[in-house]
């Protein structure tokens, strides 16, 4: 896990431990370059049978791909389009060739982000697999018409109609420094690649940030589309249990907070604007594989919290773990929104996958 704060936001400087790391990250950097400008020439870039809009990032992990993905296709989906979605499954096993994720299906198999997706989007099949462009040949074999690449900014071998690039509007670059020294995985000059710039959690930043976001994208991006983006919470629901709370319950309850996940202070500010009070938090890196020790500390840690209250990615993960003690694990179900551009972007989606 990296120390804390290593790949945090400051004054655009790469300092202390990202500082010994730059040589590797410059390497990084000449390797990144090198790998665009062949793919820029169409060397190694493989079309597949049906459209295909690229949502991904510019950082690893917090940035909202994924649930910008649900998002996009959702908009596809509402065009009339027949939606596939093609995910690496993360953490996931899914064997030789492209596997079709069932919601019942163990997330060790196919990792959580694909589980969510397919849970979300009711009818829209999920395929995962680290190799997207055999994902879209057998997502055109099985009938779809349109293809979602979830976390795809990076995977260029397969040629996308439209690049659709999530930012978190608060920390959009972290520190501004390439891999393994920040969690940029290329410059930020990539994101001329982009036909929209999706700013999440737009309304949970201060406006000065927003501002520098905004900015940020009509530097790098200066045709692409702009769209402000938030993470609604719609649900409370217990882990391990039937039925659902209201989000009202949450108000002025003593939480302790689980998550790993990519940007967790997204997180706590979405807990503290349902009223919760944040008593402790137990993070853990992204993608975590929970085991039963590790809710044996966050039970000790969590002390005489109301409650344990976790992410849906996090609740995939820990389905089937032992909940240690008497003290009540929930997840908050949060679905992405569209605050301005929705319009512009439903624009350039019609134009990129033609017409039904």
């Amino acid at each position: 896990m990296r120390p804390p704060g290593f790949w945090r936001a400051g004054k655009g400087q790469c300092s202390a431990w990202p500082v010994l790391l730059s040589p590797l990250a410059a390497a990084f950097g000449r390797v990144a370059a090198a790998r665009n400008r062949r793919l820029d020439a169409g060397r190694g870039v493989h079309r597949a049978a049906i459209p295909v809009i690229s949502v991904g990032g510019l950082t690893v992990g917090g940035g909202g791909k994924t649930p910008t993905a649900l998002a996009v296709a959702g908009m596809l989906v509402a065009m009339g389009r027949s939606v596939a979605i093609a995910s690496r499954g993360y953490g996931g096993r899914p064997g030789r060739d492209p596997l079709r994720v069932r919601p019942d299906l163990d997330w060790r198999r196919v990792g959580d982000e694909p589980l969510i997706l397919a849970r979300t989007l009711s009818g829209v099949p999920v395929y995962a697999h680290p190799n997207r462009v055999r994902s879209a040949a057998r997502a055109a074999a099985d009938g779809a018409d349109a293809l979602v690449l979830d976390d795809g900014f990076q995977h260029r071998r397969l040629h996308r109609d439209l690049d659709v690039v999530a930012l978190d509007a608060s920390e959009p670059l972290g520190n501004g420094c390439l891999l393994p020294a920040g969690p940029l995985r290329e410059p930020v000059s990539a994101l001329g690649r982009a036909g929209a710039i999706w700013l999440t959690r737009a309304d949970q930043t201060a406006e000065h940030e927003l501002t520098r976001a905004r900015e940020l994208a009509a530097r790098h991006a200066p045709t692409a589309a702009l769209v402000l983006g938030a993470f609604r919470a719609e649900g409370l629901i217990p882990l391990g249990r039937a039925g659902e709370r209201s989000l009202d319950d949450l108000r002025g309850a003593r939480v302790h907070l689980l998550a790993g996940i990519g940007a967790p202070d997204g997180f706590v500010r979405t807990a503290r604007s349902l009223g919760a009070r944040v008593v402790g938090r137990s993070f853990f890196p992204d993608h975590h594989p929970y085991r039963a020790a590790d809710l044996r500390r966050v039970a000790a840690a969590a002390g005489d919290a109301d409650l344990v209250l976790t992410t849906e990615k996090d609740a995939v993960r820990l389905v089937g773990l032992p909940l240690t003690g008497s003290l009540p694990v929930h997840y908050l179900r949060v679905r992405p929104a569209v605050l301005s551009g929705g319009e512009a972007l439903r624009e350039l989606l019609s134009a990129a996958v033609g017409p039904g």
